[in-house]
């Protein structure tokens, strides 16, 4: 909005015949400030630690460009206070500062959730279509300077401004949330310095080239004014409305996250648990059974051997009695083997 408002004065000086306005007025002088002001905000931010970290590196080469780009304002105010550029090229040279910042926010837009994903590029839309009002402003405030007449290039510009300026408002209106664009964006248009704004350049645009402009100065200036205030505000509103959605699915993300997690981290402390447990008594069953097959082998296998050997009665059931099963299937069928091997 800044970088606009300096664009306009620029034109506006730039259209001033020299006898006028001998030098660089206070007021563009003062607006340049501002930029300033704006530039070095933008800078301070969007190459903080913060942003780096949360960025692509494709990103950071577009913040890098918008960046270098702005870099050119010297030479730019240098050209317009020296007045060796003319008035479209001056137009479009700070035109083309704005692309690259629109540049830079569509490579912001990498989100997987498609209603967000829509929100923002409505957002971006309506900041497209607020940057031609401020160019139609430039154009038309300059034109009103020299006699209110347009060249055949200039109105041809401004028509093409037109189509594509109400363009961008009709894909704002496609991708936004009809709920979010009735309550914050429908009044900016239903709103009666829009559609007064309107109203005027249908008129600029009917009317042949080579008339006077159809609008005065003040009638311009007061109407164009603050709609570009009121859009702004509007496009400020929505990006951060659009903000907080992202915020709400970026927690309800980790809410998710923290339930699934936790609720994995739960079944494996649950079969952890139950595996101890289970480990713990098969330890038990082999343990016992061990004990068993090694008094079997040491003691009584002998003992038995020698009083056969000595011609003796020996009662199988009272020497080789079946060994206590255990509670787990293979424990069990394990003893049962070992007592069959006893027995034999």
């Amino acid at each position: 909005v800044e970088l606009g408002k300096e664009r306009q004065a620029s034109a506006v000086f730039l259209s001033t015949p020299r006898s006028k306005a001998p030098s660089t007025p206070s007021a563009l002088l003062l607006q340049r400030n501002r930029v300033d002001d704006a530039v070095e905000h933008f800078r301070r931010e969007a190459t903080s630690e913060a942003a780096r970290d949360a960025t692509t590196d494709e990103m950071k080469e577009r913040v890098d460009d918008v960046l270098k780009a702005l870099g050119g304002l010297t030479g730019l105010r240098a050209a317009v206070d020296d007045r060796s550029v003319d008035l479209l090229t001056a137009i479009n040279n700070y035109s083309t500062m704005v692309d690259d910042i629109h540049r830079m926010y569509d490579g912001l837009i990498v989100i997987d959730d498609s209603e967000l994903y829509n929100w923002t590029l409505s957002t971006r839309h309506a900041g497209r279509g607020m940057e031609l009002i401020q160019r139609e402003n430039a154009l038309i405030a300059s034109a009103l300077v020299t006699g209110g007449r347009l060249t055949a290039a200039e109105h041809r510009l401004f028509v093409e401004m037109i189509g594509e300026q109400r363009w961008q408002w009709i894909k704002q209106r496609s991708l936004l949330d009809p709920e979010v664009y009735a309550t914050g964006t429908a009044p900016v248009f239903a709103s009666q310095p829009y559609q007064h704004f309107r109203q005027i350049e249908d008129r600029i645009a009917d009317a042949a080239p080579s008339d006077p402009l159809p609008v005065a100065a003040e009638e311009w200036r007061s109407t164009s004014e603050p709609l570009v205030l009121a859009l702004n505000e509007m496009l400020l509103r929505n990006s951060q409305l659009a903000g907080q959605q992202a915020d709400d699915l970026g927690r309800a993300a980790y809410v998710r996250l923290g339930l699934v997690g936790g609720a994995g981290l739960l079944a494996i402390l649950v079969s952890v648990l139950l595996s101890l447990r289970f480990a713990r008594g098969f330890v038990r069953e082999l343990v016992g059974l061990r004990g068993s097959a090694e008094e079997l082998a040491d003691r009584r296998l002998p003992d038995v051997g020698r009083r056969l050997g000595r011609n003796e009665r020996v009662d199988v059931d009272a020497e080789a009695p079946p060994l206590e099963p255990g509670r787990t299937t293979e424990i069990a069928r394990l003893a049962e083997s070992f007592s069959k091997v006893q027995r034999t």
